[in-house]
């Protein structure tokens, strides 16, 4: 018997809605799913729907399926599917061994593969253990797949219309495919009967529109009926050295279409096959590398030698490559083959590059930035009161405005809200002050092709929809142009955002918080900045202090960034002296100010104490205005408008005195020597006046 495979006029996705982007066309299918199953909307008036599913979609219906009856999908009796495996024997003893050569890379690459005959009987399943898991007894061999029992799906459509089919997730109707990409070739008898129909899946996650969705259904759907073809092949040849060569042939154009670097090695570590990105790592071409050893282009690794020598599987192991200039980093897994025919094993090599490894590993268990609230540094009162505040807000999906002068911190407490409220999500930065006027809009908004000179091909997305899920963290948003903040305002109310040049708005979820360091209500009075926009923003308003305002931190954060920049044996000290000028100080650029105040000492002093002379010279001279010790532990009242002099006509001198000591104290974060400098007195002399006027040490 001769049999066919037909790859002719392969075109799953190009069609009517060739111009809509796959994430969006997801989102729609997904959305016309609902609709038809929710309110009998009919399904062939969408835009995102292709005819053929459609129907299906309203067959399926029509035979009392929901999306979740593939869990009770009915199943041949054992005497039966034995009776089907010896009509289909010539194309199981083909098949199966071919698709079985392949497990190691669907295990490695998280796909499955499954075998049903043209009445939509499973045969065979095989491929990445979680996928195999979580389909369970719904996809053994024996179960009844077709399209009166699960509903439309990939295989079903290829069986109706013989050829070879890819669908998104939501184009199935069982619920069990809703975050797949499902492609399937069909193999026909000599009559161009539908004999069986191979199928591949992949996982793609929680947000599968966020994946290179184009790229993955071309390849699932190239590699499905390159399989497909190689079955017909075989069945065709009959001849076993044909399956060899046909099988390495289908292996190595699978790994060299993969992104990541992937090699075949024997036991010895010898390259038997290699893919494009491998050679690249590598430095050198596939032909080159054929016959080498891989530990030929690596730092001495025992780990991973051994690992090769016991063909033992292991993930992840940083492994330094060398190259021409020096050595880089990857991550180097192991997933050992079985032995063939003449005993000969091996294994494939899976290589990332490590910062990739990094971010992949970040992503998917949502790893945090940099701070959170327990990591910003501060222990005045203020500090810890606006921290507070700012945790309490953080718990709110609400907008959040920051208002601090610069250098106080106001990234700090946005990374903070963020790992706070939504650690797994992107945290993506635009700095309002930063970007020219004109790019601004594109760099927010993003943009659809052709929309202006320059414009990449495909558009690009703006970080409104890169923080999908996450945070949105507009820095010096006082800056931002009022007639883009029109645009903002639309998208905060509605969640939807519009590209510029496109024609279609896209739905958004994200939190924004802002920052500044203006007084944004004078800019609304000014014109500058629209009243709606700075109402929307100003709901849940966190007011970081100045340093100036903080004193009792100044001594700590001192400590701490020399801790952070030391590179000596020792850890530098400061002086008393040192101690006193940084009390004196008022810090117009904050904690940032500080910090490089800190850095610059460190670099100039040449012992283990850093002096006041090892200070910038703004804070040696004290250019600014020094600190003062108000008679006022709290600040002033402005409607009041008392000046010291009225404030000491309503208080006794002993109670004055109190206070300038108290504000001493909490200036020096109680350090007797440094407050007692401060106040010019002895510290036995500051002791007596702590007893007298009762103040607690």
């Amino acid at each position: 018997m001769h049999y066919q495979s037909t790859v002719e006029n392969v075109n799953p996705y190009i069609g009517p809605t060739a111009d809509i982007d796959i994430s969006g066309r997801w989102r729609g299918i997904m959305q016309s799913k609902r609709d038809f199953l929710e309110k009998g909307t009919n399904p062939r008036l969408s835009p995102y729907v292709r005819d053929e599913i459609a129907n299906s979609w309203i067959r399926s219906q029509s035979y009392n399926l929901t999306p979740e009856s593939m869990g009770t999908a009915p199943t041949i009796s054992p005497h039966e599917l034995n009776s089907i495996f010896e009509q289909n024997k010539e194309l199981i003893d083909i098949a199966f061994p071919l698709l079985d050569s392949f497990k190691p890379l669907l295990t490695e690459s998280g796909y499955m593969v499954s075998l049903v005959d043209g009445n939509g009987i499973v045969l065979y399943r095989n491929g990445n253990t979680k996928m195999v898991d979580r389909y369970g007894n719904t996809i053994d061999p024996g179960v009844i797949w077709n399209e009166a029992t699960i509903g439309t799906c990939a295989h079903v459509l290829s069986i109706r219309h013989k050829k070879p089919i890819s669908l998104l997730g939501p184009e199935n109707f069982p619920a069990y495919f809703q975050n797949d990409i499902t492609s399937t070739a069909p193999l026909f008898d000599s009559d161009g009967k539908v004999i069986a129909v191979l199928i591949l899946l992949q996982k793609l996650g929680d947000d599968p529109w966020d994946s290179d969705l184009h790229n993955l259904q071309y390849l699932t759907l190239g590699w499905v009926t390159s399989l497909a073809m190689e079955i017909k092949t075989q069945l065709n040849l009959k001849l076993s050295n044909s399956l060899f060569k046909s099988t390495n042939t289908a292996l190595q154009t699978a790994i060299k279409m993969m992104t990541e670097g992937m090699v075949i090695v024997s036991r010895e570590g010898l390259i038997q096959h290699i893919n494009s990105p491998a050679a690249q790592i590598f430095n050198c071409n596939t032909n080159e590398a054929i016959g080498r050893n891989i530990m030929e282009f690596l730092v001495k690794n025992d780990a991973l030698a051994e690992a090769l020598r016991q063909l033992k599987m292991i993930h992840n192991i940083e492994v330094e490559v060398l190259n021409d200039y020096g050595t880089q980093g990857y991550t180097f897994s192991i997933q050992p083959l079985p032995a063939d025919s003449s005993g000969s094993s091996g294994g494939v090599v899976k290589i990332v590059d490590t910062e990739k490894a990094k971010n992949m590993v970040s992503s998917s268990s949502g790893a945090k930035l940099d701070f959170d609230f327990q990591s910003i540094k501060g222990a005045s009162t203020k500090m810890l009161r606006t921290k507070s505040l700012a945790q309490r807000f953080a718990r709110s999906p609400a907008n959040i405005l920051l208002i601090g002068e610069s250098g106080t911190g106001k990234e700090l407490f946005a990374q903070a809200i963020h790992n706070e409220y939504r650690p797994s999500g992107p945290f993506i930065v635009l700095n309002c002050a930063a970007i020219p006027k004109n790019l601004i809009e594109s760099e927010l908004f993003g943009y659809d092709s052709g929309a202006f000179t320059g414009a990449k091909k495909n558009g690009s997305p703006g970080k409104i929809e890169l923080a999908e899920g996450g945070t949105l963290f507009l820095d010096e948003i006082g800056d931002m142009p009022i007639e883009i903040q029109a645009v903002l305002l639309r998208v905060l109310e509605n969640k939807q955002v519009m590209r510029i040049g496109g024609s279609k708005y896209r739905a958004v979820d994200f939190r924004m918080v802002a920052a500044t360091n203006k007084d944004l209500a004078t800019l609304v009075q000014s014109g500058q900045f629209r009243q709606d926009l700075y109402y929307r923003l100003s709901v849940l308003r966190v007011d970081i202090p100045p340093l100036r305002q903080r004193d009792s931190d100044v001594l700590s954060l001192a400590e701490f960034f020399i801790q952070k920049y030391n590179w000596r044996s020792k850890l530098p000290k400061l002086s008393h002296e040192t101690k006193i000028k940084l009390m004196e100080y008022t810090w117009p650029g904050n904690v940032r100010q500080l910090e490089n105040a800190i850095i610059y000492a460190l670099n100039v002093s040449e012992d283990e104490l850093i002096l006041p002379e090892h200070l910038p010279d703004e804070i040696i001279h004290n250019k600014n205005h020094p600190a003062s010790l108000s008679l006022n532990p709290i600040e002033l009242s402005k409607e009041n408008n008392l000046n010291e002099a009225e404030l000491r006509d309503v208080v006794s001198l002993k109670e004055a005195e109190k206070i300038v000591v108290q504000n001493a104290l909490a200036k020096s974060g109680n350090n007797i020597c440094i407050a007692a400098e401060l106040l010019g007195l002895s510290k036995s002399t500051l002791y007596r006046k702590l007893k007298l006027l009762g103040i607690d040490e």
